[in-house]
């Protein structure tokens, strides 16, 4: 079971899908050795403090199967559990890496 976060970006009203995992990089990214990570039970107060996100909400993706693909469509990259027309759920990426990133976090 997976869970994901919808943030909205401040700064530039960009909305993003991450998982906790992602969300946990973003913050502790780029700190001193001296840097206390923050973890799963601290993390939305290090996501106001350090970073320009919101938490817009979440939903658990109960099961992740095989079924889910990477695709380009309308100019964005997608995660989605499968193929046109026969799809119930897609999350949209500004770059083909984020994609790749969100599809890896969510099978593990």
């Amino acid at each position: 079971m997976s869970r994901i976060y919808k943030l909205l970006d401040v700064e530039d009203g960009s909305v993003y899908n991450m998982t906790l995992p992602m969300i946990l990089e973003e913050i502790n990214r780029d700190r001193s050795e001296e840097w206390m990570k923050y973890d799963e039970t601290d993390w939305r107060e290090g996501l106001a403090e350090f970073t320009q996100f919101v938490v817009l909400g979440d939903e658990v993706v109960e099961e992740v199967t095989d079924n889910w693909i990477i695709v380009y469509a309308y100019g964005e990259w997608q995660v989605c559990d499968g193929s046109v027309g026969n799809r119930s759920v897609s999350y949209d990426f500004k770059t083909k890496e984020e994609a790749e990133q969100f599809l890896k976090e969510l099978r593990s």
